[in-house]
């Protein structure tokens, strides 16, 4: 939308039924994605591009809540690990197809979530 906000697509999608928020956010992150439009997205709307499943909320309880298990709203969960995100200088929508990527191929099982995040850390810490 030209005014930057998502939010009204967003409710309007997830007023269909049989699409929930999760759905809604991923059709909005690849729309955005495919249209190279994130940085017209005004960052109150940017969580709304970050569907959060179990790899978002694995990272955000290790990198927001020293990886002690929340059990945290999806869209707490979502506004944290986006602004986290941000501050970082990278992109949602990027971030979360990555981190969907690296959970499901590398790291497949929650319980080795956190140990393999952080070696993958280190290694770029310690390639840089």
């Amino acid at each position: 939308q030209a005014s930057g906000r998502v939010h009204a697509a967003f409710e309007r999608m997830v007023d269909i039924r049989g699409v929930g928020p999760k759905i809604a956010s991923h059709v909005l992150r690849d729309a955005v994605l495919i249209w190279d439009a994130e940085s017209m997205i005004l960052p109150i709307d940017r969580p709304l591009l970050l569907p959060v499943d179990k790899w978002v909320r694995a990272f955000g309880d290790w990198a927001l809540y020293s990886n002690e298990p929340r059990d945290h709203a999806d869209w707490l969960v979502a506004g944290q690990v986006s602004k986290l995100v941000r501050q970082s200088g990278h992109g949602i929508a990027a971030f979360n197809i990555g981190l969907s990527t690296f959970g499901s191929r590398v790291s497949p099982t929650l319980e080795d979530f956190s140990k393999t995040l952080l070696m993958h850390v280190q290694e770029l810490g310690d390639a840089v």
